[in-house]
């Protein structure tokens, strides 16, 4: 795995540490927050492995799309983008 693939995955897993620990607190606004970047980081790594290059956009359901994900997963990242 590439490394600057290994980073966005760390990155990621980072935010989504903090989002539990931030909902685990009761800050459910900065949570969701958290969880989005945690999202947008993941797909970002995942469209990286696979393409070797990454849009500079932050749309959820664009990079799903980008990820060639199923309609159901881009249905919940429109849930968490509305968060």
């Amino acid at each position: 795995m590439k490394e600057e693939v290994k980073r966005w995955i760390e990155q990621a897993e980072h935010d989504l540490k903090a989002a539990k620990d931030s909902s685990n607190a009761g800050n459910f606004g900065w949570a969701a927050f958290q969880a989005q970047q945690t999202a947008e980081k993941s797909l970002k790594a995942i469209i990286l492995n696979r393409d070797g290059k990454i849009r500079k956009i932050h749309d959820l359901i664009e990079l799903g799309r980008d990820a060639d994900l199923p309609e159901n997963i881009l249905n919940k990242l429109k849930e968490l983008t509305q968060a």
